[in-house]
């Protein structure tokens, strides 16, 4: 539109110039002249406005749009509401992309319900995908402002879409979207995951995002799982930057693996089913080779041997007094390290990582796995002493962070309870009591098959 205004004043001009004398032409150069020099003089949106109301025709157009343009890039909003409702008076004008710049001014100034009022008179007039993943959008955004993220995914993921699949970009589209997807729990990101391939791809980086943020090395391998599903997505441009930073990292070519375990002392038999395991994993694998240390070796003797060695890699150690004595003396600082425990200080290296083999890092796993497999109703058996108590404790604390179900809790006193426990938790018994019930009442054989619960994952 504003290329063709521009032509029309050329040709204007020119068919102006080649139909008087010499002496008006110079008259209409110098007067062109003095009105390009007083256009380069308006800096600003509310200078532009304020010359479009002196001018007529075709240049009060131009300057309004250019004032438009200016008061968005300044983020003046009741100025851009007073530049569109100039402009409404315009046939010429594309009325509806308008509509929509006044239904944008209006949000950020927060008239919510004339800004929804001005989205829903558009509705039946919208034909082109631009002006569509637009109100689409705004409507988005009117719904997130109020802080109804659930209401705002639907209109967020139709404007990704229209936009994804038509090849032009919505302004802030993809920043907005991330911001408001990141606010819902697990449980509400597995209703929105169907529809398009955007939509799906959207959420499942939303889910490896909360699920695994606090895993790198399983968030990696997330991450480039997503890539190669769907390539050329619009979210890899708000990827957050430590989520960027790990999907670049490279996996390491390790020929000399160290492993440092218990191997005398009190934790001698936990140190033997480590390298039992170790080795077993590392079975049919190309490493050069692999050294066993005793981790409860002073730490001047364990750098020494992985000097010696020119270890690649570092397993362990196991315990966390030792996991302390060596970062104390940063014997690990230079090598990658895959820690065997957790432990209450600063970790001294970005190379250095922490595996807890605890009770409570299964439970933290099996929750992440029941998430990403989209499970919404769990049921937890677990022994009635103090360690399952404690167990339990901890699924039901970070599971209440991904979903407000609450999941089915049984405690046995031992193997021989087991069954009963489980069988009331199924509902079993009370399906038993049923049958009886009917049996009772006929004289004849009943067939009957105990039924259990469906509801639990």
């Amino acid at each position: 539109m504003r290329l063709k205004l521009v032509s029309l004043l050329i040709v204007l001009s020119g068919l102006s110039a080649c139909s008087t004398t010499e002496k008006p032409r110079n008259s209409a150069e110098n007067q062109s002249s003095q009105s390009s020099i007083a256009l380069s003089q308006l800096t600003d949106a509310q200078s532009m406005y304020q010359a479009a109301l002196n001018r007529q025709g075709a240049d009060k157009i131009q300057l309004l749009y250019t004032a438009r343009d200016a008061a968005i890039s300044e983020e003046r909003w009741p100025l851009l509401e007073k530049i569109c409702l100039e402009l409404e008076a315009t046939p010429s004008v594309d009325q509806i992309q308008n509509k929509l710049y006044i239904a944008l001014a209006q949000e950020h100034q927060g008239k919510s319900d004339l800004a929804l009022a001005q989205l829903q008179q558009l509705e039946p007039q919208l034909s082109q995908p631009e002006h569509q993943a637009w109100h689409q959008y705004l409507t988005a955004r009117v719904y997130a402002s109020q802080g109804m993220p659930k209401q705002a995914m639907p209109f967020f993921f139709k404007a990704s879409t229209l936009s994804s699949e038509n090849n032009f970009t919505v302004a802030n589209l993809n920043k907005d979207l991330w911001q408001s997807l990141t606010q819902l729990s697990s449980y509400a990101l597995e209703r929105f995951n169907r529809g398009s391939v955007v939509q799906q791809g959207w959420v499942n980086l939303a889910l490896y995002h909360q699920v695994y943020l606090g895993a790198p090395v399983e968030l990696h391998q997330a991450m480039n799982n997503w890539l190669r599903r769907y390539p050329g997505h619009p979210a890899a441009e708000v990827l957050p930057k430590k989520v960027t930073e790990l999907v670049q990292i490279e996996p390491l070519n390790v020929n000399r693996l160290a492993v440092l375990i218990p191997q005398s002392g009190a934790n001698e038999r936990l140190g033997d089913a480590l390298k039992a395991g170790v080795l077993a994993a590392l079975d049919g694998q190309s490493l050069e080779q692999t050294l066993f240390i005793d981790e409860s070796l002073s730490a001047a003797e364990i750098s020494l041997k992985l000097s010696e060695f020119n270890a690649d890699f570092v397993i362990g150690p196991l315990l966390k007094s030792n996991i302390e004595k060596l970062t104390s003396a940063q014997t690990l600082v230079d090598y990658p390290v895959m820690h065997l425990n957790t432990f209450d200080g600063e970790r001294i290296s970005q190379q250095h990582f922490f595996f807890a083999l605890s009770p409570e890092h299964e439970v933290q796993q099996a929750l992440e796995r029941f998430l990403t497999a989209g499970y919404q109703k769990p049921m937890l058996l677990a022994p009635n002493n103090s360690n399952g108590q404690r167990l339990v404790e901890y699924f039901n604390t970070q599971w209440q962070r991904y979903s407000e179900v609450k999941p089915q809790i049984g405690f046995y006193a031992g193997k021989e309870d087991m069954p009963k426990t489980i069988t009331g938790l199924l509902e079993v018994d009370q399906s038993k009591e049923r049958i009886n019930v009917v049996k009772s009442l006929f004289k004849q054989e009943v067939e009957s098959e105990t039924r259990s619960r469906s509801d639990v994952d």
